[in-house]
């Protein structure tokens, strides 16, 4: 099982985590593991995390070269030192062959949880869910992504992106500081062209990652801008209390065009899927400058939306 921001694809390796899950949800007894084995980097998903504490493995393998280890998922039995691929590929030579039909259960689970999707999409309004589909299909092939936390990072997990995509993450501490520096820098020093798609808060956050001469024109910023902290009108506790919009959320009302123009990028702006379709088939040609294009979504229903979505999963 793989996050987006793990970079690894291919057979046998199950993407979409909180998808898949969310299939399961009314019998996830029936997917626990005989043995889990994890490698060095926590995962995102919050559902991951909480199936594993409840349904723990006979048995946790974790491979880290750390001196400090954290119980993730509160079943660790062991810890294994050294490259992790190598021993990986040893112990696997040596394992019987033999039908569980475990891994047909997920992949069973993986067909139709993507058809649900797909079914939920053809139905959903504009929303931040809407766009990251639309983009996730529209990225051109071979660009190094960088997610901010907090909704971006989320939403990613549920699409499918291209193969040869990359993506990023400034998660350490799971603050919104630093993302537009971080994939500034990336664009100037690496070799890929860089998108960061980022949260109307974060974006302006740190805006002044900007404010130098090094952005390269292939650069690109896709602002989705919900007025605020959409991440709180979704997760329990916040969303739940009146105090979400002046001190949670951070209601405002405030446009990027101004920043764009300040720092040299050129600006685009949707506010529906129609527009935003038209813009993206060619927003990633080279035009002689950077570029920003800032998404306007209703930000009092992308919290619902993604509620509905997950229901739909699991009841449908």
């Amino acid at each position: 099982m793989t996050e987006t921001l793990s970079n690894l694809s291919g057979n046998g390796i199950f993407g979409n985590t909180d998808r898949l899950l969310e299939y399961f949800a009314e019998n996830t007894e029936s997917i626990q593991p005989d043995l889990l084995i994890t490698l060095d980097v926590p995962v995102l998903s919050k559902r991951l995390k909480q199936w594993i504490r409840k349904y723990p493995p006979k048995a946790h393998w974790h491979f880290s070269n750390q001196e400090i280890i954290v119980d993730t998922y509160q079943c660790l039995t062991r810890q294994i030192k050294g490259d992790a691929v190598q021993i990986m590929t040893e112990v696997e030579k040596q394992l019987p062959r033999f039908s569980s039909g475990y891994v047909e259960l997920w992949e069973e689970a993986r067909n139709a949880a993507k058809i649900r999707h797909e079914t939920f999409l053809d139905e959903v309004s504009w929303s931040d869910f809407m766009v990251f589909n639309q983009i996730s299909k529209a990225m051109p092939d071979r660009m190094e992504v960088h997610l901010a936390n907090s909704t971006p990072v989320r939403y990613a997990q549920l699409f499918e992106w291209n193969k040869h995509q990359t993506f990023y993450a400034n998660r350490g501490t799971s603050g919104i500081d630093g993302c537009v520096s971080t994939a500034a820098g990336a664009a100037f020093a690496g070799s890929r062209p860089v998108t960061l798609i980022v949260g109307d808060l974060a974006f302006l956050y740190d805006s002044n990652g900007l404010w130098h001469k090094y952005l390269p024109d292939s650069f690109r910023v896709i602002v989705v801008n919900n007025g605020g902290g959409g991440i709180f009108r979704y997760i329990p506790g916040p969303s739940e209390t009146d105090q979400l919009e002046p001190f949670f959320e951070a209601r405002g009302n405030h446009q990027c065009r101004g920043i764009a123009e300040t720092f040299g990028l050129q600006y685009y702006a949707a506010g529906n899927s129609l527009e935003l379709e038209q813009i993206l088939d060619h927003f990633w040609e080279v035009q002689g400058s950077p570029a920003l294009l800032e998404i306007f979504t209703p930000g009092d229903t992308n919290g619902e939306i993604l509620r509905d979505y997950f229901r739909y999963l699991r009841e449908s």
